[in-house]
């Protein structure tokens, strides 16, 4: 729902939805299919919500994240970054806050 909190995620499962988003590209993803790919304790609406959303960023934000994507892929300290940086649903992803983090190692 608008304004509530995106979890952070285990980012070993937030690495393996994105692999199974990627290899479903164009196709539709039933949350269950992230449900039974993430730990037990993983909250896989939170990790599906934030692969779509780092999806877009990078569709959308090539530039802002120059170093951080090759070949097309987000590298690991993109993907342990966005599974942990704070996400309300609904509101603005600040790249910069995400890009601190990156380099934080968080």
């Amino acid at each position: 729902m608008k304004g509530d909190l995106i979890s952070a995620v285990d980012a070993a499962d937030f690495k393996r939805c994105w692999e199974i988003r990627q290899t479903l590209v164009g196709g539709s993803i039933d949350l269950e299919i992230f449900r039974r790919s993430c730990k037990p304790d993983t909250d896989a609406r939170a990790a599906g919500f934030r692969v779509s959303a780092l999806q877009l960023l990078i569709q959308m934000l090539p530039g802002e994240l120059t170093g951080h994507i090759k070949d097309g892929q987000p590298t690991e300290a993109l993907l342990e970054a966005f599974a942990q940086v704070p996400l309300i649903e609904g509101d603005a992803l600040y790249v910069e806050e995400l890009l601190r983090s990156i380099k934080r190692g968080v």
